[in-house]
């Protein structure tokens, strides 16, 4: 920044300046008393008057450039968003209509989006892990859904759960030692039947039907297909646990490219393995539909109304405490 100052016109002057002033002070010692206060109070002057131009302006070139620096900093973003939409006006059809950036805290702006869309849609598909909150999201809805579909993991394959288990601690920044993994493997079995138990206590008094089908393997990405939206985040974009998310309208190439994917990556895994929940749906047909899949051993109406007790929980943190945002 000084050597800045230097190289211009001021620059030198000020140099010239002190240097004069030095030159005054060691010249007054070989003056008389009168002469030398007169040369001291000119050097002094001098010097005092560069130092406080030199300090001047530096203040001043450190404010301008922090101001050029803003202004240049809006311009090149007014510039990014101008590109941005110069490129969605001719490939509109795949440009996302947002992108909520991925944290480790929950995404309230997602949440408040997601929500709004859910509020007016007629179908809701879900690819995922455990979609533990995905009941809740269907209780949002303001009338009756006529189709729900989610594709969840196996909880009986436990190389996909292991998988997803070191994930989740890389994530975490934790060890993927054994006993880590078996934690985690236990919650993500817990989610998912906490998810089932949630669907059909409270879930399946919004939709006309429920079909979860269950894969084998883990997914590298959670979809949330609506009628007019979807949703696609990355799990594993950047370690974080709320992962970044593009939000693509209907009208897009993209909605309809993973529209017909998850149709038929649906349509193939639940011929092999899937439950239905709807209305009419009691309690000892929801547990043989369990039971048939192999997918929760020693289930029991009362092993069921745990998971719901635990659904309830997870329930209460948004629904009860009107925090309905934080629901990523």
């Amino acid at each position: 920044m000084l050597r800045q100052l230097f190289y211009n016109k001021v620059g030198i002057v000020l140099l010239l300046t002190i240097v004069l002033s030095i030159a005054i002070f060691i010249y007054a010692n070989d003056l008389g008393d009168t002469s030398k206060e007169i040369a001291l109070a000119i050097a002094s002057s001098l010097f005092a008057t560069a130092i406080f131009t030199v300090f001047y302006n530096v203040f001043t070139f450190q404010t301008t450039s922090s101001i050029l620096d803003d202004s240049i900093g809006q311009q090149l973003q007014n510039s990014k968003d101008e590109i941005v939409q110069s490129v969605k006006a001719y490939y509109k059809e795949y440009v996302p209509d947002r992108i909520f950036e991925g944290s480790n805290a929950p995404a309230k702006a997602f949440g408040q989006d997601l929500i709004k869309e859910i509020q007016a849609t007629d179908t809701y598909s879900f690819r995922g892990i455990s979609g533990k909150r995905t009941a809740i999201r269907i209780e949002l809805v303001r009338g009756k859904l006529t189709e729900v579909r989610l594709n969840l993991i196996n909880p009986a394959d436990q190389n996909a759960l292991v998988e997803r288990a070191n994930l989740m601690l890389s994530i975490d920044q934790m060890p993927q030692t054994l006993e880590n993994v078996e934690k985690v493997v236990t919650r993500i079995k817990k989610d998912v039947f906490s998810c089932l138990a949630g669907l059909y206590y409270y879930g399946k008094t919004k939709c006309q039907t429920i079909v979860v089908a269950f894969q084998n393997g883990t997914s590298t990405s959670r979809l949330e297909l609506l009628d007019d939206a979807i949703y696609i985040s990355l799990y594993d974009d950047g370690y974080q646990r709320y992962p970044e998310t593009l939000k693509f309208s209907r009208e897009t190439k993209i909605y309809r490219l993973y529209q017909l994917e998850f149709q038929k990556e649906f349509k193939q895994i639940s011929a092999r393995s899937s439950i239905t929940i709807s209305s009419n749906t009691s309690e000892e047909e929801f547990i043989q539909q369990l039971s048939s899949l192999g997918v929760l051993n020693d289930i029991s109406i009362e092993t069921i109304k745990i998971y719901r007790d635990e659904y309830e929980r997870l329930r209460s943190l948004y629904i009860n405490k009107n925090d309905l945002y934080s629901l990523t």
